[in-house]
Formats: C-alpha cells, structure tokens, sequence
C-alpha cells in the first residue's frame, strides 16, 4: 500500500498453480479444490474478508493481498460453517468423549452417566469429581450465528431450551440422590456445579452459582498452560514466556486447582479480553424533519499488552509481576 503500486495489491494464479501450492502445504487430493471453492467470493458471501479470492473469465483466481492480509482465519471458519449451514449435531457423542480424554490426560477420571428413574431417562454427558466438586457438562455442538440477527434469535432461543435441559438434569438429582450413590459414589456430598460447553467458541460471563457456559478451546487452553503472554519467534521456534510479561495467569498455583477451574467458568479470559476492547458507539441517522434514527455500532478498540493486562485484572487473574497471594 505505501508503494502505491497497484500489481502489489493483488496476486494472481492459474487453478492449477493454486491448487498445487495448497497440495504442497497439505490439502491433499480434493481438500485443495474444496478449500479454494469455499475461498472464492460469489452470491451468497458476506464480504471479501470471508472469501478473498475472485474467479475471473478465464478461469484464473484473484486474491486481493489487502482482504487477505486484514482476515482472521477463526472468524472465516465460523463464517463460512454458517453461511453454508453445516449441522454439527451429529458430532455430539465424539465431543463428549474428546472432553472425557482431555480431562483424563490431565489427571482427572471423567465419565457418562445415563441411568432411567421413574421412567424418564437422565443423561449427563460428563461428570467428574475435582476437589470438593462435581462438575457436570452438558456439551453442545451448535452453528453460531455470526452477526445474522434472524439466527441471533433462533441461537437465543437454544440457550434457553438448553437451560431448561440442565434445570431438568439438576432437579433429577435433586429427586433420585441415589444416581450419584450408585453411578458415582466418590461425588456423593459434593458441591455441584453446572457447566455447558460448546464446541464452537461461546462462552457467557456468569456468577460462581449460576449455570456456566464455556467453550472448548477455552478449557482446553486452561489445562495447557497457566501463562498467557507474548512469545517471540526464533530459529528455534517459539520463545518462552517472560514472567515479567505475561498477560494473566490462569492458576494462582504451580498447578491448576478446581478453584482456578470455576473462576475460569466464571470469567473466561478470551471474553473478558475481548469485553475490554469493546466499545459502544451511537450512530444518528435523521429519517425526518424532527426524527432521527439512533444505532449502536460495537467496535473494537486497540489492543496492547498493558490493556490486555488491565482487563486479567478486572477478571479476577495474576499478571506478570503479580505476587502469588
């Protein structure tokens, strides 16, 4: 952009050059075809950042440098699953047990229980005893609407038939004690906690005895590594941490607790980042002599290690320099 050189701004490949550079990166056989179908801009696309690429009469590809330069690929992934309406549904049962063997690789013993009393049928798709509780997920695998106010509304409408599903779930419990003395013995006298999870990333800001929801890729990340912060990339790969510069720490310890657990289910750290850097800007469009339209535009504001370090804080997280309480 600051040559001012129109060709930079643009590269240009036949199919069959594209479709061999994605071969060589791994997208085998037809994955490389299927991939630059779903990167190509046509009717139904939302924007160029979503699909950057344009098909032109000859039957080369255009990508446009600056559209894909300025694209997130986590955001096109969940743009692309919505615009195409994928049903992930189907992957249900596969998700619960991916959520059962991370928590078992990490030490704690996960399991389903399923038991019928009084002829309705209980089905809790994770429990596991961590301390003094018994966390119980009900796992979901859901399209999210990505902006679209019509399936902003249907996908409100499942948070709340998902909430009746764990309200029922709970007062089963509640009614027949002895699912636990029988299913899961070492969770009887436990502090129960409610969680959903969801495949894709939703997650809601909650209090400590309220219904959570989390989302996959968080609890994942919080079992990884306690530290968050920034890392240089060097011949070797990617740099350690400094202690000085991490943005949060999500254990207080040298080890995850179920303390640290809930008050990640509590305040997530990707939302409470993300909440920090958000702001609410009125639009006024005058639609009258007298009259005028009011709009509120979410927008992002600028990010810095200090800013990401202010909004930890907020959340209840260490940061760097931070001495362990």
């Amino acid at each position: 952009m600051e040559t001012g050189d129109a060709d930079r701004l643009t590269m240009r490949f036949s199919e069959s050059q594209l479709v061999e550079m994605l071969q060589r990166l791994g997208l085998q056989g037809n994955k490389a075809h299927s991939f630059i179908s779903h990167a190509t801009y046509r009717k139904a696309s939302r924007d160029l950042f979503d699909q950057p690429l344009l098909k032109l009469k000859d039957g080369s590809y255009l990508l446009l440098a600056i559209a894909a330069a300025a694209s997130s690929i986590p955001k096109i992934i969940l743009s692309t699953l919505g615009m195409l309406e994928v049903n992930l549904d189907a992957r249900g049962k596969r998700f619960e047990k991916s959520m059962i063997d991370l928590l078992n690789q990490n030490g704690i013993k996960a399991k389903t229980i399923t038991c019928t009393r009084d002829n309705e049928t209980y089905d809790y798709d994770v429990a596991f005893v961590w301390g003094e509780y018994l966390f119980l997920f009900e796992c979901k695998s859901r399209n999210l609407p990505t902006g679209d106010p019509a399936r902003t509304y249907f996908f409100s409408l499942g948070i709340r038939k998902v909430v009746k599903q764990v309200n029922r779930l709970a007062e089963g419990l509640n009614k027949h004690p002895d699912i636990l003395s029988v299913h899961m013995p070492e969770a009887v006298g436990k502090r129960i906690v409610h969680c959903v999870v969801n495949s894709l990333p939703f997650a809601k800001f909650t209090e400590e005895n309220n219904l959570h929801f989390a989302n996959e890729g968080g609890i994942s990340r919080f079992f990884k590594q306690s530290e968050i912060g920034p890392r240089k990339l060097t011949q070797t790969g990617l740099s350690d941490i400094d202690p000085a510069s991490v943005i949060a720490h999500l254990w207080d310890g040298d080890k995850p607790t179920p303390e640290d657990f809930l008050r990640h289910l509590r305040s997530p750290i990707q939302l409470a980042h993300a909440i920090h850097h958000m702001s609410i800007n009125p639009i006024h469009i005058p639609v009258g002599k007298d009259e005028a339209l009011q709009l509120f535009e979410f927008q992002q504001t600028d990010k810095s290690n200090d800013s990401l370090r202010e909004a930890s804080k907020r959340a209840g997280y260490r940061t760097g320099g931070d001495l362990v309480p």
